[in-house]
């Protein structure tokens, strides 16, 4: 039984003195190391922080993505020339109608050719009960009416043509079904 204690006693003191030959750090390295690792946790904060904020905003487009969506099922798409077009029954303004294309990721429809106002009149008239409908141009100058899309020229005598126009109280044109 001595001999395990004697043998215990040498172990820890071997032990012991492997510890203490470990070199010491000095009051600089300390001071170093301290602001390192204080510089790594602020470090660790701000990522953590900066994941939350993130893993917020990825549950808000997941949300807004799901409510679009359903909004899709709800409503009918028609698509037409590479091009997918909604035809809404929403009661809303110029300004309203063209802000909500744009936060979908389009924009008021720009009649181009006469097969699509074709196309775009058979639509219409199959749609639902309503009478206006908002194209996409405007006059940002006054009476220099032009494609919000693209920005090109108006031919209002060739559109007045394609559309049965008229002039809304807000300076809009408005096709009449």
């Amino acid at each position: 039984m001595a001999s395990v204690l004697m043998f215990a006693l040498l172990v820890v003191c071997v032990l012991c003195g492997t510890v203490f030959s470990l070199p010491c750090l000095t009051n600089k390295s300390k001071q170093d190391f301290n602001k390192a690792r204080d510089a790594l946790k602020s470090l660790e904060n701000l990522l953590k922080s900066q994941a939350s904020s993130i893993n917020s905003k990825v549950q808000a487009l997941d949300k807004d993505m799901t409510l679009m969506e359903e909004d899709f099922k709800r409503r009918q798409w028609i698509k037409y020339n590479n091009h997918c077009y909604y035809i809404g029954d929403d009661s809303v303004r110029w300004t309203d109608a063209e802000r909500k294309c744009r936060e979908i990721g389009g924009y008021l429809v720009k009649i181009d050719d006469s097969s699509e106002n074709s196309w775009m009149q058979q639509q219409l008239r199959k749609s639902s009960k309503k009478t206006h409908y908002w194209l996409g141009s405007t006059d940002v100058v006054n009476g220099d009416w032009r494609w919000i899309y693209d920005q090109t020229q108006l031919r209002l005598p060739i559109v007045m043509q394609m559309f049965p126009l008229h002039v809304t109280p807000d300076g809009r044109f408005s096709i009449i079904k």
